[in-house]
């Protein structure tokens, strides 16, 4: 493990309508760090996953308030990686790594013991490859990844537990040739939802079970070739989905949304120069509610810069965050983007020169993206706090960012119940108990500084 004071740089930004604040992770050796992921927890710290020299997966963490960098794993790794963070700030890693006869498996580690220790969850024949790691309401963690046998790929999911991985074949029409190109994410109910590119034109699908995780359904969203989407849930559970369309040789960026109860699909850029193209979004919504998306945007010559745009009201303003001319700046293929609980944008990107050398950068937008947060007062009173079986019910006078936990009668805190930003209005949340104890416990639901409870009875 390494401590190193963080270094702010003020080149590899171009100052526009969003300002960034950014910093290189620190490098202690001449060895390439490439292809960062990110990953918030509650209180807006960052977790930055990257590789260095492909040989070793590396965290990176502000935690503490200086970047402390700690090492996953080894051996020969692959493009792909993925992780989530549970509500205690715990780190969830899945990782490819090449272990025999140069076939990739899927590893997976976790820091809930206070260290990584990675273990091989596909020990199979064939190639394993792309794998995609997302906890669930109660903090369960799930595995989606590619499995090919005989140039055949098919899109396996399931629970990682104590004991191993229990995953099942979920969808058969994924496009073979974009193994990293699906996104997952659990609505407030628990049920999966997958987006992925089907069939051979690339058409863009969305898979997605039951609240028991079964009774799997596809549907067709449309039928024009598309890759690379990323979904993003909000509190109401709505779904927020960034892909691209390959227009001609060109790419062109999209936001999708069953915000309105119907999918509604929105052309986000088609700025890209005549011999580039758009790539790899990772949407992102603020705690005011809009959509914001970061992507790669590719010049005549097929160098790559980092490109923004987010909607307030009915319009879509895009902006250039990364301008270097002798360097190519991108992210890692999983998500590089996230907005936190005040509004403050994080990005992840790596430069790499011509030589082929590269740097981790992370940036910080200098003030909250969401429009008029930061005058947002922080004294919104929640009303009608209350437990009906096993639900909890409250109404807010105007929209605000809740956190819902769950204490016991000794005032330990037992579960992360839900959090996020809510609207004006009725809220209704369920509370797993199905795995508490008999006894007398408290939902304490904060916003800011306040802090209000009621009383949950498990009984016979």
């Amino acid at each position: 493990m390494r401590r190193s004071l963080p270094v702010v740089l003020l080149a590899p930004i171009i100052m526009s309508a969003v300002q960034w604040e950014v910093e290189r992770i620190p490098n202690p050796t001449d060895a390439n760090f490439g292809y960062p992921i990110l990953a918030l927890d509650e209180q807006g710290h960052a977790r930055v996953l990257f590789t260095e020299e492909f040989s070793s997966l590396k965290l990176a963490s502000n935690a503490t308030g200086e970047w402390v960098i700690t090492e996953v794993g080894q051996g020969t790794l692959g493009y792909y990686y993925s992780m989530d963070i549970d509500a205690d700030g715990n780190v969830f890693v899945v990782y490819e790594c090449v272990t025999r006869e140069d076939d990739p498996d899927i590893f997976f580690a976790c820091d809930t013991s206070g260290e990584f220790a990675p273990r091989n969850l596909t020990d199979d024949s064939g190639i394993q490859t792309s794998p995609i790691i997302r906890l669930d309401n109660d903090g369960t963690p799930y595995l989606m990844y590619t499995d090919v046998q005989d140039n055949e790929a098919e899109l396996f999911f399931g629970e990682i537990n104590p004991e191993g991985l229990k995953a099942e074949q979920v969808v058969d029409n994924l496009w073979p040739w974009y193994y990293n190109g699906y996104d997952l994410c659990f609505d407030n109910n628990n049920a999966a939802h997958i987006f992925y590119p089907g069939d051979n034109e690339t058409y863009l699908w969305h898979a997605f079970s039951d609240e028991n995780l079964a009774n799997w359904t596809q549907e067709e969203i449309h039928s024009h070739e598309s890759g690379t989407p990323t979904v993003f849930k909000d509190a109401s559970g709505k779904l927020h989905v960034a892909y691209m369309d390959m227009f001609g040789a060109r790419g062109r960026i999209h936001y999708l949304t069953n915000r309105s109860g119907t999918w509604t699909d929105e052309l986000v850029s088609d700025n890209a120069p005549p011999e580039g193209g758009n790539e790899r979004p990772s949407v992102y919504l603020d705690p005011e509610g809009n959509p914001h998306t970061v992507f790669l945007c590719s010049t005549e010559d097929w160098s790559y810069d980092v490109h923004y745009v987010c909607k307030s009201g009915e319009t879509w303003a895009e902006e250039e965050v990364t301008s270097i001319p002798e360097k190519d700046e991108f992210p890692g293929f999983d998500r590089y983007f996230a907005i936190d609980a005040q509004g403050y944008a994080h990005l992840v990107y790596c430069t790499e020169d011509a030589n082929f050398i590269c740097q981790v950068y992370y940036a910080k937008s200098k003030e909250p993206v969401a429009v008029g947060i930061a005058e947002k007062p922080a004294d919104i009173p929640l009303r009608n706090l209350e437990v009906r079986g096993s639900t909890v019910r409250f109404s807010l006078p105007e929209s605000a960012y809740v956190c819902l936990s769950l204490y016991d009668a000794s005032g330990r805190r037992v579960d992360h119940i839900a959090s996020g930003y809510y609207p004006e209005g009725e809220h209704s949340i369920p509370v797993n108990s199905d795995l508490l104890s008999y006894g007398v416990y408290f939902v304490r639901a904060e916003i800011g500084d306040q802090a209000v409870s009621a009383k949950l009875i498990i009984s016979l």
